[in-house]
């Protein structure tokens, strides 16, 4: 988990460094990424730069996404309203006519051009499928030596994590309606979530606590 959420960090820390250089390339101004735009950023990217929604597929402008008002919104796949859920993998960048005048209430599979938002994210299916057989060819049990199967094991974690994620955030996409426990089992992630957090504050606090005696 701790793997997973410093790769986490340090792709946050990415993003703020290529906002800052393609913005100013592309934009001709300077800018000091928010949390909101490195989420963009990220979102942008998940989505190969382009639109989903939209049967128009031109590529979208770092320029239509960072700043003070873009004219792109972080959409809510399944409707905060149906899932309360609000974690990046149920969020693309869908621009905000689409998003308030078409999508509205509404899931993907409801939309009268799902097939062809299915073809525009047929990559995140390619790569989760990928990721199952990259982790399926880890076998940490035949390995004798301790530091090498350690490391073989957090790579499978690692792994499994981005294969949650992409396979959750595709599956989203192409459920026809949202179960009756998809709600509370984003509940029950979030307590998950949560509960990990405290421990590793708690830890990091306690060692910078040690530290200063």
């Amino acid at each position: 988990w701790k793997k997973w959420q410093d790769k986490l960090r340090d792709e946050r820390e990415d993003a703020k460094k290529k906002i800052k250089e393609l913005y100013k390339a592309e934009c001709g101004e300077e800018v000091n990424p928010t949390e909101s735009d490195i989420e963009r950023y990220q979102l942008w990217n998940e989505q190969s730069r382009k639109q989903i929604y939209e049967n128009e597929c031109n590529n979208i402008s770092i320029c239509d996404i960072v700043g003070a008002d873009p004219i792109y919104d972080i959409e809510h796949t399944i409707p905060r309203s149906i899932s309360w859920d609000n974690s990046r993998m149920n969020k693309t960048l869908c621009s905000k006519r689409f998003n308030r005048e078409v999508k509205k209430n509404r899931i993907p599979s409801e939309l009268d051009n799902h097939s062809d938002i299915l073809q525009r994210i047929k990559s995140w299916k390619d790569k989760y499928t990928k990721l199952d057989t990259d982790i399926n060819k880890i076998n940490a049990s035949t390995i004798a030596d301790k530091d090498l199967k350690n490391r073989m094991i957090q790579k499978r974690h690692l792994l499994r994590f981005e294969y949650d994620y992409f396979k959750g955030k595709y599956d989203r996409f192409v459920m026809e309606e949202v179960p009756s426990g998809f709600k509370n089992s984003q509940i029950v992630d979030t307590g998950l979530i949560s509960r990990f957090a405290r421990k590793y504050l708690s830890c990091l606090f306690r060692t910078q606590g040690d530290n200063s005696n």
